[in-house]
């Protein structure tokens, strides 16, 4: 007996690759970066020394309304670093052909005939004569009935998708700068000047460490951002390819129902057995085996986005 074709091929050129490009050069620069602000910074630590009364000097440290001292403030900065990881993702996808098929079938059909169900006597001058009579009788009789609707056609082809998803470690960097300290006896004028050079010096090496963490944050989102929307636009295409078959089966499949055909057993024309509910519950099957791959990818990259960024959160000092 020969069944509905469903044919399972390996498109070897029909392998979709993300269109996503990322690699560790784009964390390097950011770290190349914020290195030069941190020299630029230090480089202003010591502009600030320079400038300050000699403590040392002869006589100074009596008369100073503060002290003034450089301090080494070792530190250290996570540096991310990227593994792009192909993952493959292999999965059946309908292609439904609906093909118009005459359908013909014996349905009874009631007709009422005259049939002669007795007679009953006429008198005509003596002589008798027997007439029939007639009476509008149900017969049942088998009529060929013929139907034209959808019949699909499943060809299922193997969909490859290789998607990269990135995997980050991080590397610890110690760093170190020379910050002024500034140790106030006397308020003057002079002093405050000084002591606010030196505070803004200390509150902008925090403030360079928190937006090198945040450009690191969105290079990492970016990265993933763009998995992300290739494996979703891939889901969205399937959805539409998956709805649009399992909705011509459907529109068979009552339309059969409703000519009092039974869905899961009907011909073709060559006098296969067509199960049509058996294909469109397949067809759904392979739906859901799909979307449960590209779900899984989905999560894994948001598990992976989110714990790499909590890794940047975490301030360490050296």
């Amino acid at each position: 007996m020969k069944k509905l074709f469903i044919t399972m091929t390996l498109l070897l050129n029909g392998i979709a690759y993300s269109q996503c490009s990322f690699d560790q050069a784009t964390f390097d620069v950011i770290a190349t970066k914020y290195q030069n602000d941190f020299t630029t910074l230090e480089k202003r630590s010591q502009d600030i020394a320079d400038e300050a009364p000699n403590p040392n000097a002869v006589g100074a440290a009596i008369n100073m309304d503060f002290d003034f001292k450089m301090v080494r403030k070792d530190f250290s900065c996570s540096i991310p670093q990227i593994t792009m990881k192909d993952k493959k993702l292999s999965f059946d996808t309908p292609q439904v052909t609906m093909k118009l098929k005459s359908i013909k079938f014996k349905k009874p059909v009631t007709k009422m005939v005259l049939k002669k169900t007795g007679q009953y006597p006429v008198f005509k001058d003596w002589t008798v004569k027997w007439k029939d009579i007639l009476t509008s009788v149900p017969v049942v009789t088998m009529e060929e009935q013929e139907i034209k609707t959808k019949i699909p056609e499943v060809k299922v082809e193997t969909t490859n998708i290789i998607t990269a998803i990135p995997e980050i470690k991080m590397v610890k960097k110690d760093m170190s700068l020379n910050l002024p300290s500034v140790t106030v006896k006397k308020v003057t004028a002079e002093v405050k000047k000084i002591e606010d050079r030196a505070k803004g010096v200390s509150v902008e090496s925090e403030k360079l460490q928190e937006s090198q963490n945040e450009e690191f944050a969105q290079a990492i989102h970016k990265s993933f951002e763009c998995q992300r929307t290739d494996l979703i636009v891939s889901r969205t295409n399937l959805e539409s390819e998956f709805s649009t078959s399992v909705s011509e089966i459907e529109n068979s499949i009552a339309q059969l129902r409703a000519n009092g055909l039974n869905p899961e057993s009907i011909k073709g024309d060559q006098g296969e057995d067509i199960n049509l509910i058996a294909i469109r519950d397949e067809l759904l099957l392979k739906k859901k085996e799909a979307f449960e791959q590209i779900d899984a990818a989905i999560e894994k990259m948001n598990t992976e986005e989110k714990n790499a960024i909590s890794m940047l959160a975490k301030k360490t000092e050296a």
